[in-house]
């Protein structure tokens, strides 16, 4: 079972938008490494490039400060994706690109070498050729482990593929169709890594009622690219009504138990879910509940 230094915090999303003030990304930082969390993923493509540069320089304050050490966390970002303007996220995964992306990545967060680094969105053919580079940055001592963040055919190609230590996929109780391949994964004794674990929040009674910058983020994401999961969590009302749970609670307890994965990873903006998530994670679920919530989910 998952414990709850299995909770990573993902340096992404509205965090690390510059209209997040550092102050603010700072307290839901330390509040991540108060509850015990010890892995931090971020990525060159997150708030159009801003994200690395801004846990970078969190880190370095917070190592000054005494309050955090960088050699005692886990650090993963990507590559093969960076922005292209107007909101638009590009793919390359030349490995010229792969390089120089890993190299920018080590400056900005003031590390020698990345824990994981994960091919961000390849496809089949890249995460083949990608491969011998990576290899050789491993055997450099740039990077620690080799990982993939895919989903559908692309993860389930990442499963089968050797070399590769680590499975990053989207997997909640909305979205359970990368189960099959994850679990392949894991036979094949690779370690799993679950974003999107609390179905992005689309539950909530509010969600297309913003009040926030950070809840209009949110609410434009629900709309344009998560419509289908957000009819059902909207219909689901009873998500509300489990006495002593929370819908996120839920949510949580059920990617723990259905994967056991060695990663979940959560991001906010505010440090009290950084919180309720900690507590959560080593909270057993009743069969019944894990049937109903297993049911919850579109195709």
């Amino acid at each position: 079972m998952t414990e709850a230094s299995s909770l990573g915090f993902g340096a992404s999303g509205p965090w690390a938008m510059p209209w997040f003030s550092e102050a603010k990304a700072q307290r839901v930082l330390e509040a991540a490494l108060g509850a015990g969390i010890r892995h931090l993923d971020t990525s060159p493509s997150y708030a159009g490039g801003a994200a690395e540069a801004r846990l970078g320089r969190l880190l370095t304050r917070l190592e000054a400060e005494g309050s955090a050490a960088r050699s005692a966390l886990c650090i993963s970002s990507k590559a093969g994706s960076f922005p292209a303007g107007d909101g638009k996220i590009a793919k390359d995964f030349s490995p010229a690109r792969l390089r120089r992306q890993v190299e920018e990545t080590l400056a900005y967060l003031g590390i020698s070498a990345l824990d994981i680094l994960y091919l961000h969105g390849p496809d089949e053919r890249q995460i083949d050729e990608c491969l011998p580079l990576l290899c050789e940055m491993k055997d450099q001592g740039l990077i620690r482990a080799i990982g993939s963040c895919s989903d559908g055919r692309q993860l389930a190609h990442a499963a089968g593929t050797g070399g590769i230590d680590w499975l990053m996929a989207p997997y909640n109780v909305l979205r359970q169709h990368n189960g099959v391949a994850l679990r392949a994964g894991q036979r094949q004794g690779k370690k799993i890594a679950i974003v999107a674990p609390l179905a992005q929040g689309l539950w909530r009674r509010d969600i297309l009622l913003p009040r926030t910058p950070s809840g209009a983020w949110y609410a434009a994401r629900a709309f344009l690219k998560n419509r289908d999961e957000l009819r059902m969590a909207r219909r689901a009302k009873w998500l509300h009504e489990e006495s002593g749970w929370t819908p996120a609670a839920l949510a949580l307890a059920f990617v723990r138990e259905s994967l056991s994965p060695d990663l979940i990873l959560t991001t906010t903006t505010k440090a009290r879910h950084i919180r309720a998530s900690a507590e959560a994670a080593a909270r057993p679920l009743p069969d019944a509940l894990k049937a109903k919530l297993q049911g919850l989910m579109v195709s």
